[in-house]
């Protein structure tokens, strides 16, 4: 276990936050990871409500166990009490913070709920994902987070028309764009 030294993507990311966020990215950038980190330092500081949902049950556990290894990798003396941990919910009482986990399948994931920050993670490959997210954002109030974030996925679907919007300036969406070459793993000398 190693500190966690942000690259590039994920350095720029987090600077450029607005609230209202798509993340297209190419793989392996630790944009996820990145979201995940933020989210985490978020519920030990602050009162929140987090929701995190990516597009398959396997994806949600990956995201739930980084969450896990962050907490697993602080120090005894700085790892607060949770007063509750199970597979879909954590509870910090300290800071009073909410942190749920869920799978876009779910069409009704999320709905019900009111959040501070949500983090979809590769939205471009939710089936429902018009419907999952017309619920999951009503439940943002004004002032909250929501980031989306997704490889791509072909130029269709809620995730696709939404890049396209921001990247027109039509949308209350901020686009952020991270090609493979922002890696520098992706090269090799010629």
């Amino acid at each position: 276990i190693v500190p966690l030294t942000l690259n590039r993507a994920q350095r720029h990311l987090l600077a450029h936050l607005t609230g209202r966020d798509l993340v297209l990215k190419a793989r392996q950038l630790g944009i996820s990871t990145a979201v995940q980190a933020w989210l985490f330092i978020t519920a030990l500081t602050q009162t929140a409500r987090i929701g995190t949902l990516a597009h398959d049950v396997e994806t949600t556990q990956k995201l739930r166990d980084m969450m896990q290894g962050f907490y697993e990798g602080l120090p005894d003396e700085k790892r607060p009490e949770r007063g509750m941990n199970n597979a879909t919910r954590t509870y910090y009482p300290e800071t009073k913070s909410w942190v749920f986990s869920g799978t876009a399948g779910n069409t009704r994931a999320g709905r019900g709920g009111t959040y501070s920050h949500v983090h979809g993670s590769e939205v471009a490959f939710w089936r429902s994902g018009a419907r999952v997210l017309a619920g999951l954002l009503q439940g943002v109030p004004q002032g909250g987070s929501i980031i989306l974030e997704s490889s791509a996925n072909g130029a269709h679907g809620w995730f696709y028309e939404q890049c396209m919007h921001a990247l027109e300036g039509e949308s209350a969406w901020t686009l952020h764009f991270y090609p493979w070459r922002w890696d520098a793993g992706y090269r090799l000398p010629i």
